[in-house]
């Protein structure tokens, strides 16, 4: 079955990336970004597309990192890669504006286990965002006769099942400007998902 690349009305491709940009993990965990430290951020990138596949791919992300030795191995390289200082110049690519601290400065500032286990759980996050999106989205295409009742049963737990494993709702809904307690947020989602559907 083909891919439906927009998931749900107004969650496209782009934007996924925008949302998966690895960049983002690392800023938040270190100050390590693309601009200021691109070998750096290249290497972390491409571990992290080793231990879990690319983000970006279709279907979704097949592996997280919650097994115990990839932990491990994914938190033992990305030490590795932060203490060989592969970017001990500031690049051309730098921002002016923006604080650029050597990485040994990053590695004194911050927990180098706490920075690897926040990326850790951003990049598992991220994947099972995008696996529940997808889950749901196949879900729509494959019962387009299924009960209300039925589908709310089965959106929303899985969006719960998300929920309780990060402590915050999926982006698609605040995309969609779907509320969660409305009573028939379900049948909004399945909408939005079947127009998307039908112009694809």
């Amino acid at each position: 079955m083909q891919w439906d690349e927009n998931l749900i009305k107004g969650v496209d491709r782009h934007e996924m990336e925008e949302e998966n940009k690895f960049n983002e993990a690392i800023t938040n965990v270190g100050n390590i970004d693309e601009d200021n430290y691109p070998r750096t951020y290249a290497a972390l990138d491409t571990l992290a597309k080793q231990m879990t596949g690319d983000a970006n791919s279709m279907p979704p992300r097949k592996k997280s990192i919650d097994d115990k030795d990839d932990d491990k191995d994914f938190k033992d390289q990305f030490r590795a890669i932060i203490r060989r200082n592969l970017d001990t110049v500031k690049p051309a690519t730098a921002d002016p504006k923006k604080e650029r601290k050597p990485l040994s400065q990053i590695m004194k500032d911050n927990d180098i286990q706490q920075m690897s286990s926040n990326i850790t759980e951003k990049l598992n996050a991220f994947r099972d965002h995008q696996k529940m999106a997808w889950d749901i989205a196949h879900h729509i295409r494959n019962n387009p006769n299924e009960a209300d009742t039925s589908f709310s049963a089965f959106s929303r737990g899985e969006i719960v099942k998300y929920f309780n494993k990060y402590k915050k709702n999926p982006e698609f809904l605040k995309t969609l400007n779907i509320k969660l307690d409305d009573p028939t947020a379900m049948q909004e989602l399945r909408r939005q998902q079947s127009q998307a559907q039908a112009h694809n």
